[in-house]
């Protein structure tokens, strides 16, 4: 998430499940504007970076703006944490071009294997050491240690940090997303019990958006929007790519015109974002 209205970014963690859709937590899509009222995030302040180091041009293979956002009702997000509906779908301006990852249709069993995996800190605390620890994709093994009405409870060698909330808990036995990552218990960001919100439970809302496409309206294409606004079936054609040299920012598709390493290229900054409380 980009800074905006006089606070600073946020980095969450999703899994891509259409190609316009990705899953992940509902407390990452809306703000704590006092003890315990919430409201939901403007979507134009959320980007989507895939790729497996968002904090290098490098290391993003590219980012899609968001157009709409839906999650579980109401904006009790204490209360939803809690019930295992710590769940929402971030909805894309653009096509994404990765594979998408499979939703479970049974709860997860106790005793079995799963996968953890997100982008969040792997040193717990404040300092810059641990909020530079977040932004690089990782994964582990662990297991079910109990299954509840709503959440899922995991232990073992791995866990969840600070910018994992959102990451999908895979079944190790198929690769199947049974949950969102949503809170824990850490200790040092290297052991905890983890939970997360189960995704069977949401299926008959999160389905239907499996086949949501953005609308397209005829316009003149724009540069760096993700949206396909000529329908000829490209999006943000003619724009200089991530990695591409550049002389201004509002050439780039996305990111902006940087210096990196001597050379004008577009790129995307990763210095105003700060891992999700």
């Amino acid at each position: 998430r980009t800074g905006g209205g006089g606070s600073g970014g946020g980095l969450c963690t999703g899994a891509v499940i259409s190609r316009h859709a990705v899953l992940t937590a509902k407390h990452c899509v809306y703000d704590e504007v006092a003890d315990g009222v919430w409201e939901a995030i403007d979507p134009n302040r959320f980007v989507v970076a895939v790729g497996h180091d968002v904090g290098s041009a490098s290391g993003i293979m590219e980012t899609v703006g968001v157009r709409e956002i839906r999650s579980t009702p109401g904006t009790n997000v204490d209360r939803d944490l809690n019930q295992g509906d710590d769940v929402a779908v971030l909805l894309l301006n653009g096509r994404i071009g990765v594979g998408r990852r499979y939703l479970a249709d049974s709860a997860a069993r106790s005793g079995e294997g799963v996968t953890i995996v997100g982008f969040g800190r792997t040193i717990a605390g404040t300092s810059e050491a641990a909020m530079d620890s977040a932004g690089v994709k990782y994964q582990g093994s662990a297991s079910v240690r109990r299954v509840r009405s709503g959440p899922i409870e995991t232990t073992g060698s791995s866990s969840s940090c600070q910018g994992d909330s959102g990451g999908p808990l895979f079944r190790a036995s198929d690769g199947d997303i049974l949950g969102v990552s949503s809170f824990g218990r850490t200790r040092g960001c290297t052991e905890s019990n983890s939970y997360f919100s189960r995704v069977d439970r949401h299926l008959s809302w999160i389905n239907p958006l499996l086949r949501w496409e953005p609308p397209c309206s005829p316009s003149e294409e724009m540069c760096g929007d993700g949206v396909d606004n000529d329908c000829d079936g490209t999006v943000d054609e003619d724009c200089t790519l991530l990695g591409e040299p550049c002389s201004r920012s509002d050439e780039c598709a996305d990111g902006s015109c940087q210096d990196v390493e001597g050379t004008r290229l577009c790129a995307v900054s990763y210095t105003h974002l700060r891992a999700h409380e």
